[in-house]
């Protein structure tokens, strides 16, 4: 429980948050140049980049051992607009996280699931489980629970090849779900523990993932 609100002071219930993440290879001057040119100019005070140094534990396992991939990646940024509710940084902070997100497109690598946005789209989870992990938790969770049902923004409509064409997709990301970026709520990575998944490095949970 420390650790899982070690972030509580800095990520408050009632404001309004949206994100964007990537994991990102070796710093070079080509990426710092970025990094320097966008960190800084959000409009809202509470906005703000911060760079994670993975390594460590996480970095001994196969990527191929567990669901969490990105094992190797050397950095991961997030990108985090805030704004408290009656602040006018919406549509400011908004557009400096994507387009800051848009500047490391030539850098960008996977991507850590907790990390994604409620309009980060399927492609992007198949980048956060890698084409292989996501095959094999593909045809897993076919075989044990084909018919899910969840709103979650962690999931796909993807189905492995030869898998029974009547077991229909039941995952419909609504517009609703989509506004969630902008509603007073805590963030995916905070609610969901990003900590304890790592921890637990053998567990995976469904809804990232439908078919």
């Amino acid at each position: 429980m420390v650790h899982q609100s070690g972030f509580d002071s800095t990520v408050l219930h009632g404001w309004h948050y949206y994100w964007k993440s990537t994991d990102l290879p070796e710093l070079s001057d080509d990426l710092i140049d970025v990094l320097v040119d966008h960190a800084f100019a959000a409009e809202s005070p509470r906005s703000y980049a911060v760079i994670f140094h993975p390594g460590g534990v996480v970095s001994r396992i196969s990527e191929n051992a567990t669901a969490y991939a990105g094992r190797n990646a050397p950095h991961n940024i997030n990108i985090n607009g805030v704004w408290r509710p009656d602040e006018d940084f919406a549509e400011s902070d908004t557009e400096w996280t994507r387009e800051f997100f848009e500047a490391l497109k030539p850098h960008r690598e996977s991507v850590y699931v907790n990390f994604l946005d409620a309009d980060d789209d399927t492609q992007r989870v198949r980048e956060a489980y890698g084409e292989h992990t996501y095959r094999r938790l593909a045809e897993l969770k076919a075989d044990t629970t084909p018919t899910t049902y969840s709103t979650s923004t962690r999931t796909s409509n993807q189905r492995p090849e030869g898998y029974l064409s009547s077991v229909e997709t039941r995952v419909r990301c609504s517009g609703a779900m989509r506004a969630r970026s902008h509603s007073p709520v805590r963030p995916i990575w905070k609610s969901a523990g990003c900590f304890s998944q790592i921890r637990q490095l053998n567990t995976c949970s469904w809804p990232c993932l439908d078919v």
